[in-house]
């Protein structure tokens, strides 16, 4: 993997992992919209890769792992 594919995925993983919140609690109802949220000026293909790791995240998400991020997303807010 040379540099430029490094950094690329990189930045890909960051934006995913900001986004895989807004689509869990509910701000987006789509990978996409949730990565768009995160980064509106991305490019497509950084915008696609992270929105299929998004999905794959989620995924393997169950409902008491949800509970707790909305826990902890009311207790930074207050």
């Amino acid at each position: 993997m040379n540099l430029r594919e490094r950094q690329h995925w990189m930045t890909v993983q960051d934006i995913a992992r900001s986004a895989v919140i807004p689509l869990l609690t509910g701000p987006a109802e789509t990978p996409t919209e949730a990565v768009e949220q995160v980064r509106p000026s991305l490019g497509p293909a950084k915008r696609a890769d992270a929105a299929t790791i998004v999905e794959a995240i989620a995924d393997r998400v169950d409902e008491e792992d949800i509970a707790e991020i909305e826990a902890a997303e009311t207790e930074g807010s207050t």
